[in-house]
């Protein structure tokens, strides 16, 4: 059986999918890495049978003085180009700019300037879903949700300073929309905070191997004490051969640090200080647009790689506290050994990084063992195991073991009054409480 695509343009055509009662995944952009949208059998499996396209609904920009409200399937690009023009800029986005921004607040995304400007969550203002009535329902950050319980908040304060935690924040009426992937009903319009609009440009300092060398993690807390770094990130040298930029070192792993162009003289001068080996003649600059077409490449050469080998891509999400940093490079280490072609890189600043295996398919296996080891062992050090791309149904397997009774228990109350006919992405994670 094919999956069937509805494609609503109004939101009254949306209300009637949804009071139709069957159960239903909702796609923007189809950017997701944790929705295999490519392989319908896959979802299948999963128990998905019709989508939802939200791409062809009307959408909308508007500025009321520093609040941004966006309607519809607006792209990050879109709303950056629109703020640009009047010398703002949203906080934080995701890497891949063409996904929506309704997507991104619905799975909580967060991006590179996350380090400086915080997470999505705590950027929007307000915003509007429609319920399982086909009702549009306001709620704002102003507002406590109802939903929140002492226990659930007490398991929730172990992760309160990571971008995401195993389970959603529900502090305020807004959380209930915030990274639950669509699960208590679909976002249609929110309200965003704004920032002036700063020229940055990006440092680009080459390290030996991580896996041979410490000699990023010095840089990681001095690097939040400095205010003009915007972001802080890391690519190693496998990264920067697959995205094939031949200007940089391909021996050499590179950290980058993304500052007001302003600063730029002074804040090299600081770095050389942390490290008075550094050799500026190694050192590179790039403005934003082309550091930002070099940062797109590296995910767009994995996949490439990935496509024309007929490869696997499996890789990890996880973010740790910085006291704990070396302890995940070290498991990272460990996966490295094992003598699967691999890559690692994403947002060091937070402890946020991506090890992705490249396995052949005689290695898949070994791949999903050593996976599930690395997810024991994250949550031994309380670790985040999806700080930045979602769960969807590609990593339900791996999320039930962060997941207490307390967890479970606010879940399953939440899809009772929210979602009680089950139609809103039930294979989502919340569904954990009936597969517990």
């Amino acid at each position: 059986m094919s999956l069937k695509t509805h494609t609503p343009r109004s939101l009254e055509g949306l209300k009637k999918i949804i009071l139709n009662g069957q159960k239903l995944l909702f796609t923007g952009a189809k950017t997701s890495t944790v929705i295999p949208f490519n392989k319908e059998d896959e979802l299948r499996k999963s128990g998905v049978l019709d989508i939802v396209d939200l791409s062809c609904l009307e959408k909308k920009i508007n500025l009321d003085g520093e609040v941004v409200t966006v309607q519809g399937p607006v792209s990050w690009q879109e709303l950056r180009s629109y703020l640009h023009e009047h010398s703002l800029e949203i906080g934080c986005w995701p890497t891949d700019q063409s996904a929506f921004v309704l997507s991104g607040v619905a799975t909580s995304a967060t991006g590179e300037r996350c380090f400086s400007h915080g997470t999505i969550r705590d950027q929007v203002d307000s915003l509007k879903y429609m319920s399982n009535r086909g009702e549009v329902v306001a709620l704002s950050s102003q507002n406590a949700t109802p939903f929140a319980n002492e226990s659930y908040q007490n398991l929730y304060e172990i992760y309160k300073d990571y971008k995401n935690a195993p389970f959603p924040r529900f502090e305020k009426e807004t959380d209930l929309m915030v990274g639950t992937e669509g699960q208590l009903g679909v976002i249609t319009e929110v309200s965003l905070k704004t920032f002036p609009l700063r020229t940055t440009t990006y440092i680009l300092l080459p390290l030996d191997c991580w896996k041979e060398s410490n000699a990023s993690i010095k840089y990681i807390e001095w690097a939040r004490e400095q205010s003009e770094v915007y972001s802080f990130e890391f690519f190693d040298s496998r990264c920067i051969e697959l995205c094939n930029e031949s200007a940089m070192n391909g021996e050499k792993d590179y950290l980058v640090f993304e500052v007001e162009e302003s600063v730029l003289e002074s804040f090299v001068e600081k770095l050389c200080q942390v490290d008075e080996s550094i050799d500026l003649e190694e050192m590179m600059v790039l403005d934003e647009k082309k550091f930002l077409s070099f940062r797109v490449s590296i995910p767009r050469g994995v996949n490439e790689f990935i496509s024309h080998n007929n490869l696997v891509k499996m890789g990890t999400d996880a973010q740790v506290r910085s006291e704990n940093f070396k302890e995940l490079l070290d498991l990272y280490r460990e996966m490295a050994k094992k003598g699967v072609d691999h890559a690692l890189f994403g947002h060091i600043g937070d402890c946020h990084l991506h090890f992705n295996f490249l396995p052949k398919e005689d290695q898949v296996d070994e791949c999903l063992v050593l996976l599930d080891i690395f997810y024991d062992n994250l949550l031994n050090l309380k670790g985040s195991p999806f700080a930045e791309h979602g769960i969807g149904t590609v990593k339900i397997k791996y999320i039930s073991r962060f997941y207490t009774k307390e967890v479970l228990n606010l879940f399953h109350r939440l899809k009772t009054e929210m979602d009680p006919e089950g139609i809103f992405f039930p294979q989502g994670f919340m569904g954990a409480y009936e597969r517990s």
